[in-house]
């Protein structure tokens, strides 16, 4: 068996001191000392055929020293909150533009979904707009988006607002 030492420092429990020279101790570290040590199964075990030999550890502190707190000056702090409120910014500009670009998508997923796919011919009737078709073809979805179809199919120039001759056949969805 291999009789090997290892060497670590261990973190042991933060002090917190009221006042006094200790005052800047924040915590204490020890190094200990770990050694292995073979150990035989109990009676118990040898019955079971499977179980080889179980090897402990024996610890033994070699050293104990105190972790001392620096003071941090007034200008690490500014630096310290600068860097933070920067990153912070950066963040929270980050999440607004990529909920942004999810919302977009969902709203434009969602006028495709509510104009219907297909289309019939309608007539214009005197003093309409694309408006007026656009709302009486499909009624319960956003009119916008259905007039921007109606533009689309039809290949209509010219503002949305502006009056339509009388009688155009127009393909409106439906």
């Amino acid at each position: 068996m291999n009789r090997s030492t290892a060497v670590m420092e261990v973190p042991v429990v933060p002090v917190v001191p009221v006042s006094g020279p200790s005052a800047r101790v924040r915590a204490v570290r020890s190094t200990v000392e770990l050694r292995p040590r073979a150990v035989q199964p109990t009676s118990a075990l040898r019955s079971v055929r499977s179980v080889p030999s179980v090897q402990a550890v024996s610890a033994r502190v070699v050293s104990t020293r105190a972790v001392v707190a620096r003071p941090v000056s007034a200008r690490r702090y500014a630096v310290r909150r600068a860097v933070a409120v920067a990153v912070l910014g950066v963040l929270s500009m980050l999440v607004v533009v990529v909920l942004g670009v999810v919302a977009e998508a969902a709203g434009a997923a969602q006028a495709r979904a509510e104009v219907p796919a297909g289309s019939v011919v309608a007539a214009v009737r005197p003093g309409e707009t694309v408006w007026e078709p656009a709302r009486r073809a499909a009624p319960r979805a956003r009119t916008t988006a259905v007039v921007e179809r109606i533009v689309a199919d039809n290949g209509l120039t010219g503002p949305v607002d502006s009056v339509l001759p009388t009688g155009l056949a127009l393909r409106v969805p439906a």
